[in-house]
């Protein structure tokens, strides 16, 4: 029976990284603005995570939102920010390029994952946004990441599990397949595989202000500690199962 399975937490927070942490994450990704998909974090994030919570944190590289097609100039801020980074002891890496094209920006993600050797880089959904995956995959494998994180396409990953495992028999082991996108507690099951062995999710819940403003909105999201602990009971359940 496998035990090496892994919950990866989306967070963008010190409080959403503690209660990763109780729920019994395996690991951090960590960025700002996760509304928006995730941008690279302030270092002083990075700083306290290691500080204070004992998990391995990769860390996003994407200095904009919008398209992952980037200019020379942001290619070197983006080296730039993983350095910074590195510093401050990030384990690993999460980012992707693109062309115009809608296909993988081999020079520029090699570069980048070459920039930060020997940490493992995750390429992230920007393969989704790709028009050929299975192409895509062969071109991810090639820049030397070790985890593509996908969501098959779709915007919920419970809908495109078939396609997630095709990926996973194309790989062959050369890379690690990571679903991700729109898991919860509730349609975990539906994405589970037992050869699949690192799962992503953020685990947010809303969150009520206590202030009310007809100037900004008050309500915001966190990840919560009782849906990480729902997943990681149901991978511990279905783990003992297979």
């Amino acid at each position: 029976m496998r035990t090496n399975y892994i919950l990866e937490i989306a967070v963008d927070t010190l409080p959403s990284a503690h209660e990763a942490h109780r729920g019994g994450a395996g690991r951090l990704e960590l960025c700002s603005a996760l509304s928006t998909g995730g941008l690279t974090p302030n270092i002083r994030l990075l700083q306290a995570v290691k500080q204070w919570i004992q998990l391995p944190a990769f860390v996003i590289i994407r200095p904009r939102e919008g398209d992952f097609v980037y200019s020379r100039q942001e290619i070197d801020y983006m080296k730039s920010e993983m350095e910074l980074a590195m510093e401050y002891g990030a384990d690993g890496f999460v980012l992707g390029a693109l062309n115009e094209n809608g296909e993988i920006h081999v020079r520029h993600t090699k570069e980048l994952v070459q920039h930060c050797a020997p940490l493992p880089v995750t390429f992230h959904r920007a393969f989704d946004c790709t028009r050929n995956l299975s192409q895509s995959l062969e071109a991810v494998i090639d820049c030397g990441c070790k985890r593509l994180l996908t969501s098959g396409g779709g915007h919920v990953v419970a809908d495109k599990r078939d396609v997630v495992l095709a990926l996973h028999e194309q790989a062959k082991g050369r890379i690690k397949i990571i679903p991700g996108g729109g898991i919860t507690p509730d349609n975990f099951k539906e994405v589970f595989h037992p050869e699949l062995d690192e799962y992503h999710m953020s685990g947010q819940t809303p969150m009520t202000s206590p202030l009310t403003s007809d100037l900004f909105r008050m309500d915001y999201k966190e990840t919560s500690h009782t849906n990480v602990a729902s997943v990681v009971e149901q991978l511990n359940a279905l783990t003992h199962a297979h």
